[in-house]
C-alpha cells in the first residue's frame, strides 16, 4: 500500500552498492508470504515472478534464506525466482518464461525483473526510441497478466542527475522509487507515482547482517554531521573500503587492507588500521579479523 501500484511499470534505481535489490526482495517475500512485514503488505500469498538476472546463487543460498529466518517464515511462499532475463527480442526465451509461469499455474501480481541491462541486452539506454521499446514490452507484460512490473535500475556516476540512460525511461513509466547509500543504510524515496502526490520524507532502512546476508530494517536516519566538525577520513568511507576489497576478490584481513589502503594514500599502516577498528560506522563491513565487501550478496 502506498509503494507499488497494482498495475503498471515501475523502476526502482539506484547507484551500485545502495541495497536497491534487498529492497525489491523484501517486497517480493512479503507479497509472496502474506507478510506484512516493514511495508503493511496485504495478509494475502500472491504469485510473484523475480527475474534475477544477476546473482541467482546468491538468491537462492544467502538472501532469500536470511528473509525467511529473520521473518519467522518457512518454504518458499508463491514467489518463484527465475535465473534469467531474456533480452526484449529473445521470443524463446519469454515464450519459455510464460510456459513456466503456466506450468506452475502462477497468475502473478508482481513481476521484478533484475535489471534493466539485461532485458536491454544490445539496445541503448541511452536511446529513447530504446527504452521506449523496452517500457512498451513490460507495458504489455503488464496488461497481460494484469499486475505490477517493476524493474531494477543503475544510476550513472553522477548519482545526483537520478536513473541511468535516457529522461524517457523516467517519463514512460509509472512509479519511480530510488535508493541513496547513507552511513550503513540506504534512503529509500518515491520520485513519482503517476496520479498521485509523491511529497514526502524518506524512508531509511539500516543493514543488518544476518545468518549468512544482510537484512535492511526501517530505522532512524543518521543524524547530518557538520562537515566542519567531520573527523571522518575519506578513505574510510565505506563505498571507498567495499571498491578496495571488490579489487581483491572481496574479502581482505585487516592487515593486508590496511596495508593496502596505508599504500593506496600513502599513510601510515598503523594509523589506518586503529580508524579501521575505531570507525563504528563501517564495522557491518567486518566479519572478526576478515573484512567483506557487500557485492558478495549482489546489492
Amino acid at each position: 500500500p502506498g509503494i507499488l501500484p497494482s498495475r503498471g511499470v515501475g523502476m526502482l534505481y539506484g547507484a551500485s552498492g545502495s541495497y536497491k535489490s534487498f529492497v525489491a526482495l523484501d517486497w517480493a517475500s512479503c507479497l509472496a508470504h502474506g507478510y506484512a512485514g516493514q511495508w503493511g503488505a496485504p495478509p494475502v500469498e500472491n504469485d510473484v515472478l523475480y527475474l534475477a538476472g544477476e546473482a541467482p546463487i546468491s538468491m537462492a543460498k544467502q538472501r532469500r534464506p536470511a528473509w525467511l529466518e529473520w521473518t519467522g517464515r518457512s518454504g518458499q511462499g508463491r514467489l518463484a525466482v527465475f535465473p534469467r532475463v531474456p533480452s526484449l527480442t529473445d521470443n524463446e526465451g519469454w515464450a519459455g518464461i510464460k510456459s513456466d509461469i503456466s506450468e506452475l499455474t502462477m497468475q502473478p501480481r508482481l513481476i521484478v525483473i533484475d535489471t534493466l541491462s539485461r532485458l536491454m541486452a544490445g539496445f541503448d539506454e541511452n536511446q529513447s526510441k530504446d527504452v521506449t521499446a523496452a517500457t512498451n514490452f513490460m507495458e504489455d507484460l503488464s496488461r497481460f497478466y494484469e499486475c505490477f512490473v517493476l524493474f531494477v535500475h543503475h544510476t550513472g556516476k553522477d548519482e545526483s542527475k537520478g536513473a541511468r540512460g535516457s529522461t524517457a525511461l523516467f517519463a514512460n513509466v509509472d512509479t519511480v522509487i530510488s535508493t541513496s547509500r547513507k552511513g550503513a543504510g540506504t534512503f529509500l524515496k518515491a520520485r513519482k507515482h503517476k496520479g498521485a502526490d509523491t511529497e514526502g520524507d524518506a524512508e531509511y532502512l539500516k543493514v543488518k547482517p544476518f545468518a549468512n546476508s544482510i537484512i535492511l530494517e526501517k530505522a532512524e536516519a543518521p543524524a547530518q554531521q557538520d562537515p566542519k566538525k567531520s573527523n571522518k577520513i575519506s578513505w574510510s568511507d565505506p563505498s571507498e573500503i567495499t571498491s578496495i576489497l571488490m579489487k581483491n576478490a572481496g574479502k581482505m584481513s585487516a592487515m593486508h587492507l590496511s596495508q593496502e589502503i596505508a599504500s593506496l594514500h600513502g599513510l601510515d599502516r598503523i594509523k589506518v588500521g586503529i580508524e579501521l577498528r575505531n570507525r563504528q560506522d563501517i564495522q557491518w563491513l567486518r566479519d572478526n579479523d576478515t573484512w567483506r565487501s557487500p557485492s558478495e550478496y549482489d546489492l
